[in-house]
């Protein structure tokens, strides 16, 4: 289940003011989540990977690398950005 991954945070990352990482989430190197931000379990940021002030990625979605999803902005349960969406996701701990 996801309540039994770690969550993970890579080395650099930033967790803005008020952020909720549910278990299982991982933020990679120097991702950041601004203030407010909802990462549900297994949501998975990428290295440098940005979600903006209030924004909420559900369980199981992954952000590839690089990648800004600006303020306010949802993503739902089972949203996929791309085929390589994920490729730079970071390797959870056994």
């Amino acid at each position: 289940s996801a309540l039994a991954r770690p969550t993970v945070l890579g080395d650099g990352c930033v967790v803005g003011c008020g952020a909720v990482l549910v278990a299982g989430a991982s933020l990679g190197m120097g991702a950041i989540t601004g203030d407010h931000t909802f990462l549900r379990e297994g949501a998975a940021l990428g290295d440098g990977a940005v979600v903006g002030h209030g924004g909420a990625v559900g369980p199981g979605v992954a952000i590839g690398a690089r990648t800004r999803i600006q303020n306010s902005v949802m993503l739902g349960p089972g949203f996929t950005g791309s085929a390589a969406a994920g490729a730079d996701m970071p390797k959870r701990c056994s």
